[in-house]
């Protein structure tokens, strides 16, 4: 899971004059914080294996949410990587074969020492089964969907507006 943690208040409008901290130092002070973070009705630990990873284009931070098990890659500078996993998501719940699929292949992928940091990125593996599904044309392609909303807003007869990455009629 990818989450986005808008630490200057861009995505909402605020123009902070400059960052007080560089993502590096941000990503090093949360991996301090979540590392001792613990659950006050439990006392179980929120996060365990924090890995800070400073050589990526934008840095981030790799850890497991210990109460759900699930991995999530905390970022500071990339939005994008949300709106990424929201459109994977979205193709998961149109049709019931992309999840199996996408995640035989990203099993396949680590079984075969094809992904990892220095390697493949699941990311990409998760496109080649989209790109494959829509060429099989078992889920609509991007521009398909775009064409459906789109068709959608002239039929109701309003105007879509997208604001801040967010569509709104």
């Amino acid at each position: 899971m990818d989450i986005y943690v808008d630490a200057y208040g861009t995505t909402e409008g605020f123009n902070l004059p400059s960052k007080p901290l560089s993502n590096i130092d941000l990503l090093n002070f949360c991996r301090r914080v979540l590392k001792k973070a613990r659950c006050p009705r439990t006392n179980q630990y929120f996060c365990s294996q924090l890995i800070p990873i400073r050589e990526a284009r934008v840095p981030i931070l790799k850890l497991k949410h210990v109460p759900t098990q699930i991995h999530c890659d905390l970022s500071f500078e990339n939005l994008i990587s949300v709106r990424n996993s929201e459109m994977i998501t979205l193709f998961m719940a149109l049709h019931p074969v992309v999840k199996p699929l996408m995640t035989l292949l990203r099993y396949w992928g680590k079984f075969h020492s094809l992904t990892g940091s220095n390697s493949i990125k699941n990311y990409a593996l998760n496109l080649l089964v989209l790109v494959y599904l829509a060429n099989q044309k078992i889920i609509p392609s991007i521009s398909d969907l775009q064409n459906m909303y789109w068709k959608h807003c002239k039929k109701q007869n309003n105007k879509a507006y997208i604001i801040d990455g967010k569509t709104s009629l």
